[in-house]
């Protein structure tokens, strides 16, 4: 059993609620108040959980031209984030005759295998295990913001997470939308909480139609739905309009239920920059699906899932012939520099 945590609120205008969850108390606001002021709203918590287990990623490749000489193939790897996320060991099994080499993006931020098949026959298939050691991430005791600025060193080291990405922008219809809420907060961490309970309230977790899954701010400010890339890619453009830095994670979730089994596909989620905390997580698609976990996301992210990439518009050094990539979670392939489709499959095993 994961160990229990004890949200205190504070705020005038929150009322404690009667039982408490798996991670923390539930808190419920009355009809027509204002929103939690996160800074006097404080979880007090023991031992992160921790969780190990080992991650399959198997990329099948089943539709090869006649006559293809090369077929390439990029696949993420798991990340190193210090005490967050810890990779073991991590491999790649590769088809007899192919090349593997290691690669990153432009800034670094990731690392991938890059796989060249000479001569390739279909079925090609391509697996890697990882082993990882992922921690509760907890960033929540927001007694310790304020309405401080960031240092010049943090400025240096934060400024790109403000610049918009191709489908995140920071200004127009986002930065509209964003510039009425919570006006004339100066603590940053208020200015967020205000944001991520806005988004909340605009938002809706939905797979119906098209046009979701691309983390484009524009067509989530028009559609109301999505699934978590659109989420926190409103979170994002509202956030960095604002002044505030916030960057975004790829990976998977896994079930909470320790075991092995199948995973379908991606989750995503963001953190924002805090002058006095550093970086705090938040998962508000998680937070759409259960409304009673929206205070713990704010500021924490459950051990059951893995990280993957960082970013946007991600450059890859070797680089496809399709260039810069949206995100990266899934593979890539090209034949001959033509992308071809890319089956993919991915399971989990604790250990």
């Amino acid at each position: 059993m994961h160990p229990l945590f004890r949200a205190t609120a504070l705020a005038s205008l929150i009322l404690a609620a009667a039982c408490s969850s798996r991670r923390g108390e539930t808190t419920a606001v009355p009809a027509g108040a204002a929103r939690v002021d996160a800074v006097r709203s404080v979880t007090v918590a023991d031992a992160p959980a921790v969780r190990r287990f080992r991650f399959d990623y198997t990329t099948t490749v089943n539709e090869i031209p006649a006559g293809a000489r090369e077929l390439t193939v990029w696949i993420p790897r798991p990340r190193a984030e210090g005490e967050v996320q810890e990779v073991v060991s991590a491999r790649i099994d590769a088809p007899p005759g192919a090349s593997v080499v290691e690669g990153s993006d432009a800034r670094g931020d990731n690392r991938f295998w890059c796989v060249t098949v000479p001569n390739p026959a279909a079925p090609v298939k391509i697996t890697t295990r990882s082993e990882v050691v992922r921690r509760e991430q907890m960033n929540n005791d927001f007694r310790k913001a304020g309405a401080g600025k960031p240092t010049p060193e943090q400025q240096e080291q934060v400024a790109r997470w403000l610049g918009a990405d191709a489908m995140v922008p920071n200004e127009g219809k986002p930065a509209q939308l964003a510039a009425t809420v919570a006006r004339g907060e100066t603590n940053h961490v208020n200015v967020a909480r205000a944001l991520y309970d806005d988004v909340l309230s605009r938002m809706r977790y939905s797979k119906d139609g098209e046009g979701w899954g691309r983390g484009d701010t524009n067509w989530a400010c028009e559609s109301g739905f999505g699934n978590c890339t659109d989420f926190h890619s409103m979170f994002m453009s509202f956030g960095r309009s604002r002044g505030i830095p916030v960057r975004f994670f790829m990976g998977f979730p896994l079930p909470e239920t320790r075991g092995k089994g199948e995973v379908k596909g991606y989750h995503c989620w963001a953190e924002f920059f805090s002058p006095d905390l550093g970086w705090v997580p938040v998962d508000i698609s998680e937070a759409d699906k259960d409304p009673s976990m929206a205070q713990y996301y704010f500021g924490a992210l459950t051990e059951d899932r893995i990280s993957f990439t960082l970013g946007r518009d991600l450059e890859l050094t070797p680089s496809p012939a399709s260039g810069r990539l949206n995100f990266f979670i899934y593979p890539v392939a090209e034949v001959d520099g033509k992308s071809v489709k890319a089956d993919r499959a991915f399971a989990y095993e604790d250990v």
